[in-house]
This record gives structure tokens, C-alpha cells and sequence, in this order.
């Protein structure tokens, strides 16, 4: 994982990074503050409270605020994702399942 964008440069408002996801990972569930969430290739289910949605590349999902939420890349090959959330407690260890690589810089697509 690569932070484009950290909740230190922006006074705490938004943290921005792009991850590579390994076959059948993806970080544990949680629900904290609103978060975006942009497959940039693979296939991925993402579980929204108890609801879920499988999304190929270009699926962009919009998770609000405190609401119970997972994704896992359910295909073969890894799947790339693009997240902003308006937080900055991220690190490293927040994936820990994931196989982690920078593809591209973040808010360059995402604005």
C-alpha cells in the first residue's frame, strides 16, 4: 500500500491510497467513517451491512458512515483498488491480508 494522500497533510480531513489485492483477501470488516472504494481491475465482493455486491473493473462503491463493511478479491488475478476516506488513521497492518502494491497516484484518477 502507497499513500497518495495522508490525514497528516490535509489536517485530518482525507486519506487517499491504492492497494493490490491477492486472490481471496481483503482487509476484515469495519465500520468507521464514509469511504470510496474504485475497482481498478480484478473482481470484487464488497459487503455493505449485510448485503452483498460483486463489482469488476470500474465499479465504484460509496460506503456512508459507520456503516459494517468488507471486500475480497473473488477472482484469479489481483484485483486493484482505489479508496479515499476522510480519515488518517490507516497503516500498513489495516491490510494485512492483501498482497499491497502502488499502481498509479490516487487523486490523479479519482478528481
Amino acid at each position: 500500500m502507497l499513500f497518495r494522500v495522508r490525514g497528516q497533510r490535509t489536517n485530518g480531513t482525507l486519506t487517499a491510497f491504492e492497494t493490490t489485492i491477492a486472490p481471496g483477501t481483503g482487509p476484515p470488516s469495519h465500520a468507521k467513517r464514509s469511504e470510496t472504494l474504485y475497482v481498478i481491475d480484478g473482481e470484487v465482493r464488497f459487503k455493505l451491512g449485510d448485503h452483498p455486491h460483486d463489482g469488476g473493473a470500474g465499479a465504484f462503491v460509496f460506503i456512508p458512515r459507520v456503516t459494517e463493511h468488507a471486500f475480497v478479491n473473488i477472482g484469479k488475478p489481483d484485483a486493484g483498488i482505489r479508496s479515499t476516506s476522510p480519515r488518517q488513521g490507516w497503516t500498513s497492518s489495516t491490510l494485512t491480508r492483501s498482497v499491497i502494491s502502488v499502481v498509479c497516484h490516487i487523486l490523479h484518477y479519482m478528481l
